[in-house]
């Protein structure tokens, strides 16, 4: 496109992308866009989320092949971002994904819109802080590690405005998935959406892996949740009850402690554990305290059933 596109004509082109399924390297070779692509499915659904909340400056952490890129593009063009309003870091964009990305944007007219950095997250971060920039809305995809993933969030979590969005990519993956709780439980994010809507809850701790949303939306909280010096709300599934005392059975809630929903995944994963070992009274215990926390759990009735049989 020699012109700046409409964001009708941007996506007419991410449409053509996916029905040729490659993208071309600054060398001049096709790749394949998958497995490292967003679906069309999904890059609907963060292109969604950053229009409803009408973002003007995003930051997205791991750019690959440039798809989600455009996705959000497509939602910045449609509000009149200015020049540089959507921040890109990907420090493998060149060494991995040949330039493919950097190259896309150039040929769909909107490399203007975009203030790429190819270093990494932990690196750059930091250095956003210190300039005092602001996101609206955050796209976190790039590293799947823990550690990676977590210092992702928490400089993201500084760096965007009170109220802010921020979606995460791959929320069935164990790192990914435990840092959602962790915003949730210790700094008060609130879930917005997820992808697929019919997969269950991505804290739920009664359904496989497998089934867990692919995407998730969470909102910053307009205040900081004030924690104490020493104090961590748990955001992971607490071990078998047959590793720690039995007085340390959870109880009623205390100041701090998960939600309700959160509490009762927690049970619900400790009366599994019972179950396997055929502590069948454990089990039926944990299981009527997550009833009473959640009583339309249907998963949970099956199993309090199971303890009652021989």
């Amino acid at each position: 496109m020699a012109e700046t596109p409409t964001a009708e004509e941007l996506r007419n082109f991410i449409k053509d992308i996916y029905a040729r399924g490659t993208v071309r390297g600054e060398d001049g070779t096709e790749y394949g866009i998958f497995p490292e692509s967003v679906t069309p499915d999904r890059g609907a659904f963060v292109r969604d989320a950053c229009l409803s909340e009408g973002a003007r400056s995003v930051l997205e952490i791991g750019m690959a092949w440039g798809v989600s890129t455009l996705h959000i593009l497509e939602s910045l063009l449609s509000k009149g971002a200015g020049a540089h309003a959507h921040v890109v870091l990907d420090p493998i964009e060149t060494s991995y994904f040949h330039g493919a990305g950097s190259r896309m944007l150039r040929e769909a007219g909107v490399e203007q819109f975009v203030d790429f950095h190819e270093d990494c997250s932990e690196l750059l971060l930091p250095k956003f802080l210190s300039e005092g920039r602001l996101f609206d809305f955050v796209f976190i995809d790039g590293s799947h590690w823990f550690d990676r993933v977590f210092i992702d969030f928490f400089y993201s979590h500084r760096l965007m405005k009170p109220g802010g969005m921020v979606v995460f990519d791959d929320v069935f993956a164990d790192p990914v998935n435990l840092t959602c709780r962790f915003a949730r439980t210790n700094y008060g994010y609130l879930p917005v959406a997820q992808h697929p809507t019919e997969a269950p809850s991505f804290d739920d701790d009664s359904t496989p892996t497998a089934w867990r949303p692919t995407m998730l939306v969470l909102r910053k909280p307009t205040e900081d949740v004030q924690l104490g010096l020493f104090q961590l709300v748990p955001f992971f599934p607490v071990p078998p009850l047959e590793e720690r005392p039995r007085e340390g059975h959870l109880g009623p809630a205390q100041p701090g402690e998960p939600q309700p929903k959160i509490r009762a995944s927690l049970l619900r994963h400790n009366a599994r554990h019972a179950l396997l070992r055929g502590d069948r009274s454990a089990a039926r215990k944990d299981l009527v305290e997550a009833l009473r926390l959640e009583p339309r759990h249907l998963k949970s009735y099956m199993r309090l059933i199971r303890t009652l049989l021989p």
